[in-house]
């Protein structure tokens, strides 16, 4: 069974996905109990913690599978191109959007437009159609989550 860098890389992936999340688990474990909460303190980031454990074990055991069924099966594919920079702007838009929500200098409405619209253009790779597509699926996100959270949720948004 040959690795090669892109099987290592999902390998390295879901054990970085597994100890992020179980830093979340032990983060957690400080938040006190809920005044009023009938989940239970910290369920959300609970939650996607141990989303993100089954995520990885799933991309972790996904690719051990193929590489046992590549050892057997022999079948020459074409590489498929790799975007570095791709990957660079969706995580610097992550990351910006996250400062401006936490510093305050966007609010959530809007910043979740701007960024869902922004990295749908990046994505888009010039396509007129997915940047339509993205500008209408940036104003849903970011409009119907500002609603159902504040609205709903009575979540006090950024």
């Amino acid at each position: 069974m040959k690795l090669s860098y892109q099987h290592i890389q999902d390998y390295v992936i879901g054990a970085s996905t597994i100890v992020l999340a179980g830093l979340i688990l032990w983060a957690v474990r400080e938040i006190p109990p809920p005044f009023f909460d009938p989940l239970g303190s910290a369920a959300v980031p609970k939650t996607v913690a141990f989303i993100l454990i089954l995520l990885a074990a799933r991309l972790t055991a996904r690719r051990y599978f193929e590489n046992k069924a590549e050892a057997e099966k022999a079948v020459h594919q074409e590489p498929y191109n790799l975007e570095p920079w791709l990957t660079t702007a969706v995580v610097a838009f992550s990351i910006l959007y996250t400062l401006a929500l936490g510093t305050g200098l966007l609010g959530f409405r809007w910043g979740t437009v701007v960024y869902v619209f922004l990295t749908g253009v990046v994505l888009a790779k010039k396509d007129r159609k997915v940047m339509g597509f993205s500008l209408g699926l940036a104003l849903v996100i970011g409009i119907g989550g500002d609603y159902l959270f504040t609205n709903f949720f009575f979540i006090d948004l950024p």
